[in-house]
């Protein structure tokens, strides 16, 4: 799905110098984890989070909604630049 640019891997930068994975800290103290800020965030609009996923947990991932596989998107139409065509 990366591939497609329907995935995406993410770490929090905390104060414009530190990478953060971290899925439990409060950087910002509002009670709420920051990932979990991101994670509301990302499926407002659509994207599904790796972390969710039953069977491999992938806490950096999302993904666009919608697109079962990367198999549906080979087969679809592509522009000059080769983007995949919804």
């Amino acid at each position: 799905m990366h591939n497609y640019g329907f995935a995406v891997d993410i770490c929090l930068i905390i104060d414009g110098k530190t990478a953060s994975w971290d899925t439990a800290k409060d950087w910002d103290n509002d009670t709420v984890a920051d990932w979990y800020e991101c994670v509301k965030i990302f499926a407002k609009f659509g994207w599904e989070w790796g972390g969710n996923w039953k069977n491999f947990k992938d806490f950096p991932h999302f993904e666009k909604k919608g697109f079962n596989n990367w198999r549906q998107l080979i087969k679809r139409q592509r522009d000059a630049q080769g983007y995949v065509i919804l």
